[in-house]
């Protein structure tokens, strides 16, 4: 699986966004970006969201990873799940 660093020295334009949920919100709440909170402390450890976009030649494909409610969430393999999901788009 090839890294964003990698992605990029290849040519591509690649932007990562990370959602998560604030603590005690309710079921029907979607995920907010981490600048998004006035304290850390609000953020919820588990479930959240991973974005990938990726830009090359004039083509914008993209990638989503969603962690269950359930699981902590953890960046790195929100990023190579999402960074796979949009790279199968290029190949299509």
């Amino acid at each position: 699986m090839k890294t964003v660093v990698q992605l990029q020295h290849e040519g591509y334009g690649v932007s990562v966004y990370h959602l998560r949920h604030r603590k005690g919100r309710k079921r029907k709440d979607i995920p907010r970006p981490l600048y998004d909170f006035d304290n850390v402390d609000d953020v919820n450890p588990k479930g959240g969201k991973t974005l990938v976009v990726l830009i090359k030649d004039g083509e914008c494909q993209h990638g989503e990873a969603i962690c269950c409610d359930l699981d902590h969430y953890n960046k790195a393999e929100g990023v190579s799940i999402a960074l796979g999901r949009a790279l199968k788009k290029f190949d299509k």
